[in-house]
């Protein structure tokens, strides 16, 4: 995989983290804020888990086995 795509992904996995993250803080924080970052939490998960996937999968199946 070249850095610039290996890059990108990691942007994005970290970019996802962060919403779920200000997800969970935002219930503390104020309703009006929870309620505004909550609708994407769900799509910041999935996107996480599926560009992890994506990482390990790759990773995985371009090692050579010696």
């Amino acid at each position: 995989m070249k850095k610039t795509t290996s890059a990108l992904l990691d942007l994005l996995r970290i970019l996802s983290a962060l919403v779920v993250f200000s997800s969970h803080c935002a219930q503390f924080w104020s309703d009006e804020i929870s309620h505004l970052i909550r609708p994407f939490a769900h799509h910041a998960v999935v996107v996480f888990f599926v560009l992890s996937g994506y990482v390990i999968a790759f990773s995985t199946l371009t090692k050579r086995w010696e």
